[in-house]
């Protein structure tokens, strides 16, 4: 089971080398991004 935080305004899943950020995008909308192993997501 993976581990839910929240860095700022964004909100993050960690599990098994699995990445996952959510983050407010505009005024009416949320981006996604996602990894596997891969490369750290920043920004």
């Amino acid at each position: 089971m993976g581990i839910f935080t929240r860095n700022e305004n964004k909100l993050m899943w960690k599990f098994n080398g699995e990445k996952l950020v959510i983050e407010p995008w505009g005024e009416n909308s949320f981006r996604v991004r996602s990894t596997v192993m891969g490369v750290e997501i920043t920004g």
